[in-house]
């Protein structure tokens, strides 16, 4: 009985040697770090760009594609 104990208590070897995973991080977050991305590059090229109505009308519009993709 004892065992059976010990052997649940210890992580499994392949979650300890795992670690970041650089890959499944990209695919996952793509869509969010292409938008930071192409945010970034349209505030440099436009400095109106960066003005709070325009920024909450972009994040509006985003959201609702958002909201589809979640679904």
């Amino acid at each position: 009985m004892t065992e059976a104990v010990a052997d649940k208590q210890q992580p499994a070897p392949t979650d300890m040697a795992r670690g970041f995973d650089a890959f499944s991080f990209l695919a996952r977050f793509a869509p969010l770090i292409f938008l930071l991305v192409l945010m970034a590059v349209f505030a440099l090229l436009e400095p109106r760009f960066v003005s709070s109505v325009n920024l909450f009308n972009v994040m509006r519009q985003v959201s609702i594609t958002g909201l589809l993709a979640i679904a």
